[in-house]
């Protein structure tokens, strides 16, 4: 799976996803700029084959078809727990562009 971290997630989840050799991690300020809109971020997702990791649910809005993993930044998981749910996750889905979970919710 292709993480794209936006701009508001936390480093240490980039850095807990960086040290896994099953993701391939990224941030929206690497890969298009640090001030991009919902709406380019989602198209680039969907036309680069990449899942959005994200504390920002208006990614739900998007007509874009593209992956999407939320968290809170209130609850603040463990990055360990946020891993062990996208791990399970990638299992469940035949396609990244289908996932829209909220993590860790229920996938531990």
């Amino acid at each position: 799976m292709r993480i794209l971290c936006d701009q508001n997630v936390a480093t240490r989840y980039c850095q807990a996803f960086d040290r896994v050799n099953w993701l391939v991690v990224s941030t929206v300020a690497a890969e298009l700029s640090p001030d991009a809109t919902d709406e380019a971020i989602a198209d680039f997702a969907s036309r680069c084959g990449w899942v959005v990791f994200t504390t920002d649910d208006d990614f739900y809005a998007q007509n874009v078809p593209h992956g999407l993993v939320v968290y809170s930044q209130i609850e603040d998981p463990d990055p360990g727990d946020v891993l062990a749910a996208i791990e399970v996750i990638t299992e469940v889905y035949d396609s990244h562009d289908e996932i829209e979970e909220f993590v860790p919710n229920g996938w531990l």
